[in-house]
């Protein structure tokens, strides 16, 4: 790739016509920033009520968990189970949002008087959504009611298993609904009577509402609950990417000022070893996103899904470091065969060939644990542009099955793309970026012919600029209130800034692998920064770029380094020919 590849998106601004006394009145009001009013209003974020609640998102806001569809009926069949103490098998899924939310129901029916047990499934063994096995389980163990969470409304068969063996279900899930539900009485799921208006909750966040319920009624105490497991919601709603906008970044912002402070021995742990390994001096989505998360998420991936609950289970921190420990060792091994699969299957000639083409990229790899075919596919949608399933064969009960992850390019709708290919898969759920396929033996070539058939329509890729500059921010105090409007994430990315036109005073090839990108750039009143761009460097040799005048876009960051800060620009595109905004 060359400069002649750049800019990589096409830059369109949604900052709105602004009047100076406009924003600086409301400066002045809030306390912040022109820059940060700026980005607010970009956010469509512009009465004083709109930014009050914003910046001062309140826990009282979150809505109540009547709001969701199913929730009352399942309340009252679990206040019946817990007067007469009736045994619950708590079924939950293999990722950090399934294990948060199977944790804290767990421990709230024990809470109320039920004999609850959790039953987290191993993805090579169980596969995607409510395990048969676990039906199987129940049984054997004498228990006539399941709850799932975050798994179970596309789960037809093993609920009609359930029901023939006499155990009631009770589904809670977020996940996409299916054209029917399965044959239960009781389904909790936010979209059930429409979308919900919340916007799109994790599956912890409506296993919450529904143990919040439950402890409401039994007399609990309402302020411990919500400072117990708002932080575990917040860390599941940002591992699952769930968009940081409306109820979610409610969840998100006052969990996350609760995380510091929490009582739970996991999730000091946690916050203690997120600390450690960020260059910031406070726990952000991004420590969640890139350290807390994958930790979490590694035995799943490696193993099964049982050390991060009996980490966030600990009673002591003794316990909790023995099993964050666990989790450490599961993640570098993790580490370690992704890269090396990752590395082997970008090199092959299939993946070459997809390169900007319009169609899936559909593999087959017997090396690839089932855990991992979900990021591999990530890396590889990423360095395609086109949608990708990884698959890899397993040894079930039933036999073999060929178990896989799909992952979207683009904004893509891959659940509405691989319709088509629906007939050749025993199962197929997930949202609209990211989905779970189970494929028979006899079925896979039809299966990997029919994704190859498919063709899909490529859009240009954006990058939506929130505020334009000709020169940087005037100071650190200046990105310091734009980071105050944080939690940035899925839905509410970190603030992008199209800066220029600016002077490359430097140039310099960086990485281990020489993959990124440093610049100094000059703007117009003379201000010099230093800019990263990560993966970067294929575009350029260095030096290539020094001397001249373009225009840039990304985020402006405070670096702090020996007690010094310093602003910075990490930058995600350049425009050399300088034609920046439609």
């Amino acid at each position: 790739m060359s400069e002649a590849a750049l800019p990589k998106y096409q830059w369109v601004s949604r900052e709105k016509k602004f009047s100076e006394k406009e924003i600086y009145s409301i400066s002045n009001k809030f306390g912040l920033h022109p820059i940060a009013v700026r980005v607010l209003r970009s956010r469509g974020i512009e009465t004083s009520d709109e930014i009050k609640a914003y910046i001062h998102p309140k826990v009282g806001d979150i809505l109540p968990p009547s709001s969701i569809p199913g929730l009352d009926v399942a309340v009252n069949r679990l206040r019946a189970a817990a007067l007469s103490h009736e045994p619950v098998l708590v079924h939950g899924d293999y990722d950090v949002d399934g294990i948060v939310g199977s944790v804290i129901l767990h421990e709230t029916l024990k809470q109320i008087g039920c004999e609850s047990k959790i039953y987290l499934p191993d993805r090579e063994v169980d596969g995607y959504g409510l395990s048969l096995k676990s039906v199987d389980m129940a049984k054997n163990a004498g228990i006539k009611l399941i709850v799932s969470v975050d798994c179970g409304i596309s789960s037809h068969e093993t609920v009609a298993k359930a029901i023939e063996n006499g155990i009631e279900v009770i589904i809670t899930d977020h996940h996409s609904l299916p054209d029917t539900l399965p044959q239960n009485k009781i389904h909790v799921h936010p979209d059930l009577e429409g979308d919900y208006p919340g916007g799109q909750i994790s599956g912890s966040t409506v296993a919450y509402k529904l143990a919040l319920e439950l402890t409401k009624i039994h007399g609990g105490d309402i302020d411990s609950y919500v400072e117990k497991y708002l932080p575990m919601v917040a860390v599941a709603t940002i591992a699952d990417v769930c968009p940081l906008t409306g109820e979610n970044r409610i969840i998100v912002s006052r969990g996350m000022e609760m995380l510091p402070d929490t009582k739970v021995p996991g999730l000091k742990v946690l916050v203690q070893g997120a600390m450690r390994d960020s260059s910031g001096k406070i726990l952000s989505a991004r420590d969640i996103a890139f350290g807390i998360a994958p930790l979490m998420n590694a035995a799943g991936r490696m193993s099964g899904p049982m050390p991060a609950a009996k980490l966030l289970l600990a009673k002591d921190d003794q316990s909790a470091w023995k099993y964050y420990r666990q989790l450490q060792k599961f993640n570098a091994d993790r580490k370690r065969l992704q890269e090396s699969i990752c590395l082997r299957l970008l090199k092959s000639n299939e993946i070459k060939n997809h390169a900007g083409s319009d169609r899936i990229v559909a593999i087959v790899d017997e090396t690839c644990p089932p855990g991992l075919t979900g990021i591999i596919s990530a890396r590889i949608a990423d360095r395609t542009g086109c949608p990708s399933c990884i698959l890899t064969p397993l040894e079930t009960e039933n036999g073999i099955e060929f178990r896989g992850s799909m992952r979207s390019s683009g904004g893509i709708d891959i659940l509405n793309l691989m319709q088509p290919a629906k007939e050749h898969v025993i199962r197929m759920g997930g949202h609209k970026e990211a989905m779970g396929v189970t494929v028979a033996p006899d079925k896979i070539d039809d299966f990997l012919h029919a994704c190859r058939e498919l063709r899909f329509i490529s859009q240009a890729q954006t990058l939506e600029i929130d505020v334009v500059l000709e020169s940087a921010p005037d100071s650190i105090d200046a990105v310091k209130s734009v980071d105050m409007l944080g939690p940035w994430g899925a839905g509410n990315p970190h603030p992008v800034f199209a800066w220029g036109p600016v002077r490359i005073k430097g140039s310099r090839v960086v990485g281990k692998t020489k993959e990124h990108l440093q610049l100094d750039f000059h703007d117009s009143v003379g201000n010099l920064v230093k800019g990263i761009g990560f993966s970067m460097a294929e575009h350029f040799t260095e030096n290539s770029l020094l001397g001249q005048k373009i225009h840039t876009a990304g985020h402006f960051i405070i670096n702090s380094w020996q007690g010094y800060d310093s602003l910075e620009f990490q930058f995600v595109d350049l425009d050399v020919n300088n034609n920046i905004l439609t």
